[in-house]
């Protein structure tokens, strides 16, 4: 009898701690950028999201979100595990991961979030052993050959035969022979594209992006019981713990990330001018979902954010919408990787008309939340400048800047 007692006794207990285990703290944010905050989510099907918070349980509709934000009270730190690489598929996704082993025609990584994952050739677009060199070479346009690009800034084009986690072995069609290459030495290998990718049409695809940095869209996804459940667009399924994800980000119908659009017109200049200046190529072109300078996620005031543009003084960046939208919203601010002597200033025009000029913001200035009618406008033109003091540290960012129908 004792003994039954003290098992039931141990049974309690062990039921207290998993229902007492901390939950995660979760943002959402709707298309009219009202943000909600609770300590549990559950997702059971497409259409509605159960969130509880503190006063109430609130339900949210799915395709009126564009973030659920994912602060884990207790967070490991996996992006900062060496060797990780980044494994870029045919549809922009990104696996962050160690490579294991390889074959002739597929690789073996682990992922600190995802676990351990088989990737076929034919699925990869690239792999970046080092991102500060990999960042330089566009990874768009088409390739008829394989190719990688060394450290020390020498090139070999050809067939890769086999990777391994020490060596890449191409068939070089510079050398006319087998090659073999250090993976330590190369910074990025990026594979033939000898046809597009097949594009499947998936209504409002969702994109998770994991404490490691890993970027997976999803065909459709659950969470239940601090877990997420996923399917990839190739039909793979994974399951994450809620704790190992950064944010949720919706495609919703509704909203336009001016990231997943391109500008109709880029100026990016030198504040003076001068005959020297006027021949030397701006440095720091504008990012896609990234800082401008360190290509990381674009980070303003310690908060981290997924999508956006990274800019750097000066910098004018011009949106054709035709009159389709209703509501512009972004976070405004020196982007954290900036530093003392930076100092920005925002502007808006809408149809070359200004509508929104911002105050100097400096060295970790707070960021601050813009939200501007632009009901009928045809073209909207993001201008950051200098400041008038020059253009030193100035790394700005349009975080999650975005058009509302």
């Amino acid at each position: 009898m004792r003994s039954r007692l003290l098992a039931g006794l141990l049974l309690i207990m062990i039921l207290s701690s998993i229902e007492a285990a901390p939950s995660n703290n979760i943002i959402i944010t709707d298309i009219n950028n009202q943000t909600h905050s609770g300590r549990n989510i559950t997702i059971k099907d497409a259409k509605n999201c159960i969130l509880l918070m503190p006063e109430a349980e609130g339900i949210f509709a799915l395709d009126e979100l564009i973030e659920i934000r994912v602060v884990a009270e207790t967070i490991s730190e996996p992006a900062s595990t060496p060797g990780l690489y980044e494994f870029v598929l045919n549809n922009h996704d990104i696996i962050c991961a160690n490579l294991i082993s390889g074959t002739p025609n597929s690789l073996i990584v682990k992922s600190p979030t995802l676990g351990t994952l088989n990737i076929n050739y034919d699925q990869l677009l690239m792999i970046k052993t080092n991102p500060s060199l990999s960042e330089k070479i566009s990874g768009d346009s088409k390739h008829d050959q394989d190719s990688i690009w060394l450290l020390n800034g020498d090139k070999d084009q050809g067939i890769v035969t086999m990777i391994t986690p020490e060596k890449i072995s191409l068939k070089s069609a510079i050398y006319n022979k087998e090659r073999t290459y250090e993976i330590n030495a190369v910074g990025l290998l990026m594979l033939a594209q000898l046809g597009a990718p097949p594009q499947e049409t998936v209504k409002n695809p969702t994109q998770l992006i994991t404490q490691d940095n890993s970027r997976i869209t999803a065909r459709n996804f659950t969470i239940i019981n601090q877990s997420i459940t996923l399917t990839t667009l190739d039909n793979q399924t994974f399951r994450v713990l809620l704790d190992k994800l950064k944010a949720i980000c919706f495609q919703n119908p509704q909203c336009t990330y001016l990231s997943d659009l391109e500008p109709v017109e880029v100026k990016e200049y030198y504040p003076i001018m001068s005959k020297e200046l006027a021949m030397i190529p701006f440095l720091w072109n504008y990012q896609k979902n990234k800082s401008v300078y360190n290509h990381r996620d674009i980070s303003l005031h310690k908060q981290s954010y997924y999508k956006g543009l990274g800019v750097h003084a000066d910098c004018e960046l011009t949106y054709r919408l035709d009159g389709a939208y209703q509501k512009f919203f972004a976070a405004i601010g020196l982007d954290d990787e900036s530093g003392p002597g930076g100092s920005v200033q925002f502007l808006v025009y809408a149809d070359n008309k200004p509508i929104y000029k911002s105050n100097v913001f400096k060295w970790q200035t707070p960021a601050e939340p813009v939200a501007l009618d632009i009901v009928g406008v045809k073209e909207l033109k993001l201008v950051v400048n200098d400041a008038g003091d020059g253009l030193t540290m100035d790394r700005a960012a349009w975080a999650s800047a975005r058009v509302i129908k």
